[in-house]
């Protein structure tokens, strides 16, 4: 019955860090930039220091650690994304599939236009799909899975959008945005998440 239940709600994703709904491109742009300090920015050197051909001063800056992003590696990615960016978008989904409906295509456009843009050319993002705790690890991570790849699939056909960029996962229920109420909507959703240079 519980199962009948989650399968006949339309899958929505909702506000953690940041919601999609209602933000133009600029807004995420602005929620999904890097944090300053965290790539590898070269300047040149000020018009009086002394001239070097082709070296570049790296400003003293920590670097983000690298996140694998592989299957297996769930739980130490779940750990290493708190900090990162992160945008949470609702789309809807068919009934019990990874098959975006007009409306979550169309959701989709704002994201797609902002992960276009110069401000994040050098950007790489996580896709990560997520359930509720309805259901059995292997079916909510199947489905996170799928519609992960769904959504990285027609950013890249839809908006032409480099495959290099985007890399989708699926953490099933492993990270519940809200734990007190593991089947709520809240808990399912898909996170837009700047990758460390």
């Amino acid at each position: 019955m519980f199962r009948t239940l989650q399968l006949m709600t339309v899958v929505f994703l909702v506000p953690l860090a940041a919601s999609a709904q209602g933000m133009t491109k600029e807004d995420l742009v602005r929620q999904l930039a890097p944090p300053a300090g965290s790539g590898a920015v070269s300047r040149t050197p000020d018009a009086g220091a002394a001239k070097t051909r082709g070296l570049t001063i790296e400003p003293d800056r920590p670097k983000m650690r690298q996140i694998i992003v592989e299957p297996g590696r769930e739980n130490e990615i779940i750990a290493e994304k708190k900090e990162l960016p992160k945008v949470s978008i609702r789309v809807p989904f068919e009934y019990d599939s990874a098959i975006l409906t007009d409306q979550g295509r169309t959701m989709l456009g704002p994201l797609a236009e902002a992960l276009k843009d110069e401000r994040l050319r050098a950007s790489r993002f996580l896709i990560a799909g997520h359930t509720d705790a309805r259901g059995s690890d292997t079916y909510n991570n199947g489905l996170s899975e799928r519609r992960a790849k769904a959504v990285r699939e027609y950013l890249i056909l839809e908006h032409k959008i480099a495959p290099e960029k985007l890399v989708a996962l699926g953490f099933g229920r492993r990270d519940l945005a809200d734990a007190g109420k593991p089947d709520a909507p809240v808990n399912r959703r898909v996170e837009i998440v700047t990758l460390p240079q």
